[in-house]
Order: structure tokens, then sequence, then C-alpha cells
């Protein structure tokens, strides 16, 4: 009783209350439970059942509001008995089995001070029912207990799972409201018309709800398309009118701002206490579930093969210099022979590609770096053009800063090698010019650092894999497929991301975003 009461009090924020229950042989209540009051009253105290507030309560079999008691002349008297109240605003609220009489619930002294009010009623009301309904289920044990002393163990523990679960749902009674808006799952009821009654905010991220679509808009209007499955329409159907319940697995929905998602989406039939019957809709995005996965798997290739390259360029690295240092003195004495010669040059271009290789494993390993240093970011975007501008000027491209005039220097490793590397990718992909903007700004205390060029674009399936070592989609003889990899390492280990974002054939957006 004292945890019911206090889960109660908890849910509606107030300071004071008790619990009486009705004893009918002698037609009186008996007080089993109080909570902040000033000692006068106390457990086994009993009243009949024709005084007071909580007797006027059980007589009527109803609830009672009451804002300000000095206002209300049934209870004038109340006020200068022994009990203090804090507040003149006080609820109470019968506990019945069908028509048949329990006890009391009383509820007082608001923790803001202000007055309840109609809501408040409803929810001690929905509470005194779950209460209702773990007294019966004690009641039921205690009667099979006396009939079936053998099985009292069972009854016994079946019936604590019950209580539990019913307090921990008259605990969670007051906060289902916040709960529910606060879920990574997008969740929407809707009515029998078909429209939107109730939307969380991961459903207004998915959909796009605004508070004027409650009431108004209808879930037809969604642009879900199954493939291969029941159409949207039949399904909304099905659930309002059927009751019928249907699950639909990665379906295609294109958002308001055209976005493609990739959805789980769960229509099931919803009855409530004094509404129409209507539905729930439980929806994931499990396009970003995929992404993450893929960046799990990415995550764990890029770990083993920081490993390898460690060892394996650094074994290699002695070597190799030893090999191309011979051939260049092979090439220097031989004593013109152009076959030979020919021979050795195309030994040396092999090894010149493999030192590049392993220079640029010994990068990823983070072996070879430099420390954390402050930096000027405009400063070091201004340099990466300077040294690409020979580039920059060959394939016609028209370049343009926004630089930010609010950011802080701060210490950063090898980011200059983050910005030449997506500048160099970008002016590659203008090879016959187009326009290339660069924007820097603070977004709360986050660098936001923005690559918008006009070039070739990605396609989908290119995209999944930019950031994978070793793919490139240039020539392999000059490039080693580790520049993204490695831009995409450093930022990581800054606490940053990069994103990206391209339509093939209209050009590509990369956007790094590091917390400062």
């Amino acid at each position: 009783m004292r945890s019911t009461l206090n889960n109660i009090l908890n849910a509606l924020e107030c300071e004071s209350g008790s619990i009486l229950l009705y004893d009918q042989d002698a037609d009186e209540l008996s007080l089993v439970e109080i909570i902040g009051t000033d000692g006068s009253y106390g457990p086994g105290q009993r009243q009949e059942i024709s005084r007071g507030i909580a007797g006027w309560v059980a007589t009527n079999r109803q609830p009672l509001l009451i804002e300000d008691i000095d206002k209300d002349v049934r209870f004038a008297h109340v006020r200068n008995t022994s009990r203090s109240y804090k507040t003149n605003s006080l609820l109470s609220a019968p506990l019945l089995d069908n028509d048949r009489l329990i006890g009391v619930v009383n509820v007082s002294d608001k923790r803001s001070g202000d007055a309840f009010g109609t809501n408040d009623l409803e929810m001690l009301q929905a509470l005194t029912e779950t209460m209702t309904e773990s007294i019966r289920n004690g009641m039921s044990y205690r009667k099979l207990s006396e009939k079936n002393l053998s099985l009292s163990e069972k009854v016994e523990e079946a019936t604590r799972r019950l209580v539990n679960a019913n307090f921990e749902v008259a605990h969670l009674q007051g906060f289902h409201d916040s709960i529910l808006r606060s879920i990574s799952l997008g969740l929407v009821t809707f009515d029998k018309a078909l429209r939107v009654t109730f939307y969380n905010e991961a459903a207004s991220e998915t959909f796009g709800f605004t508070e004027d679509d409650v009431g108004r808009k209808s879930l037809l209007k969604l642009r879900i398309e199954p493939k291969g499955q029941q159409k949207w329409p039949e399904v909304l159907e099905a659930c309002v009118s059927e009751g019928k319940a249907t699950t639909l697995q990665q379906v295609p929905y294109k958002s308001p701002d055209e976005k493609e998602l990739l959805l789980d989406v769960t229509c099931a039939p919803l009855s409530m206490h004094n509404c129409e019957f209507g539905g729930t809709l439980v929806v994931e995005d499990v396009g970003r579930a995929l992404q993450i996965e893929r960046r799990l798997a990415q995550a764990e290739q890029l770990a083993t093969i920081g490993k390898l390259a460690a060892s394996v360029a650094h074994e290699l690295n002695n070597p190799l210099d030893g090999v191309l240092r011979f051939t260049n003195m092979a090439l220097k004495h031989n004593n013109g022979n152009e076959k030979v010669a020919d021979y050795l040059s195309e030994c040396r271009i092999g090894l010149q590609r493999m030192s590049k290789i392993v220079r640029s494993l010994l990068d990823y390993s983070r072996t070879i770096g430099k420390g954390i240093e402050d930096h000027d970011v405009n400063e070091l975007i201004a340099s990466a053009t300077r040294e690409l501008r020979p580039l920059q000027i060959r394939n016609n491209i028209t370049l343009k800063t926004n630089f930010g005039g609010n950011i802080p220097s701060a210490r950063f490793s090898n980011f200059s090698e983050v910005f030449s590397n997506i500048i160099r990718n970008a002016y590659e992909a203008m090879p016959l010019g187009g326009d290339f903007v660069i924007s820097t700004e603070m977004e709360d205390s986050n660098l936001m650092v923005r690559f918008e060029d006009t070039g070739k674009g990605i396609s989908p399936e290119t995209m999944n894999k930019i950031f994978e070592p070793f793919f490139t989609t240039k020539d392999t003889a000059q490039c080693t497929g580790l520049g993204l990899t490695i831009c995409s390492d450093i930022v990581a280990k800054h606490g940053g991301s990069i994103q990206v974002e391209s339509t093939k054939g209209q050009g590509t957006t990369f956007e790094v975003r590091v917390p400062l």
C-alpha cells in the first residue's frame, strides 16, 4: 500500500495522501496508509462512512475534486480538524470492484501549490483502477490459498509478479506521454477515418508532422510504397475495419523533403476507453541501422588494416628503399644498353608506386604524423587551396570561400591532409571546369567545414565504398585508395565525422564536423 501511495503521489506531484479500506461489517473506513501528515493521524484509525470527505466519496461512489475547501460548504468543518492541509485543493477517488466499494484514496498538497484540475482527477481515477485490480488479485490469491494450501507457493509467486507489474504500470501512468514522445521509434495513433491523433518526435522527424496535422492529416497521404507486399491503403483499411495487424519490412518511403528512407512499419488496431476504434503505427528507420552496421563492419576492417599496416609498412620500407637505390645505381652505370635501361626504368616506376603505398600505410597507421598543434582553420584551408592552385587553374575551376569570422584556433593534428585530400578530389571530379565553394562556420561548439563542387557526382553504389581502404575510381597507378580512409580516421580521432551528399552528374558536398 505504501509503495502504491508513493507512486500515486509521484505521478501527481503531491506531498500528502492516504488510503482507507472499507470494512463492510462495521460500515467504517479504516486508515491503512498515510504519507505527509503532521503525525496526528496514523494507520489503524477508523471513521464512520458518513463522515468527512472520504466518507462522502465512499457513500456516493464518485470521485471528488475540491479546488478550494474554504469555498465548499459541504466540507467547511474539515478545515478546522486536527489534520493540517498546506493547500486548499484536494482529490479523492473511490476504489470500486464493479459496484462493490473497496476503499478510498485521498491526495492533497500539490508541490507547485496550484489547485488540482480535471486532468489530475482523470489520472487519479486511472491509477485507482489499476490499484483496484491489484487489490482484487490479492483477494483472489487469499481465497485460492485457503482452498488449496499445496498451491500456495505458486500462487504467491504469480500474484507477486502481477502486483509488481501493476505497481510498475501505476508508476508509469503519470509519465507515459513524455516516454512515448522521447522513444527513438516513431509512434503514431490514428482514428477510424485514418486521421493522425498523436505522434511523437521520432515520427515527426520521419513524416514531417506538425501540430496542425493532429485530427486533420490522413495517413493515406504518406508516400509508403511496399514492393511486392500489400498496398498501403489496404493495410490501413484492414486495420480499422477488420482489426488486422500488419508488419511491412524495409519498405521505401519518400519524406516531405524528398529524402528516400527505408522503413519497418507495424500497423496495429487500437481500442481505448471512451475513444473511437483506430490504430497505431510503429515506425523504424532501418536505413540508419543498416548504415550503422556497415560503419561497424568498416571500423573492424580499418582496425585490422591499421595493425597490419604498421607492421607491413615498416618491414617493407627498408628493403624497398634499398632496391630502389640499387635500381637507380644500375641505371646510372648501364653503359648505354637501352633495353636494360627501359627494363630498369619500369622497375623504378613500380618501386616508386610501392614506396608511395608504404608511405600511405604509415600515415594511416599513425606511425608518421605531425603532433597536435594550434591552428587557424581558415588558414589551413587557404594554404591547401594555394598548394593545389595549379590543378585548379588547369581544370578551369572557379573557387569561392565563405570563411566564418568567429572560429577560434584549435588543436589539430594532420588536418591539412584532410582538407588537401577533399579539395584535390573535388578538383579532379571537375576536369572540364566548374564551381567549388568552401564554407566554414561555428554551430554551437562544433566546427563545420563544407566543400561543395559541381563535378561528376558519386553514384549510390560507389557512395557506400568511398571510405573503404584501397577503394578508388581513379587510375591505380596514380592513387592508392587510402586518401579518404585516412581523412575519416583523422577526423574520427578528433571526435568528429564526415558526411557526404551527392547526385550523379550534379556534384558532391562533403561536410566535416568537429567538436572544438
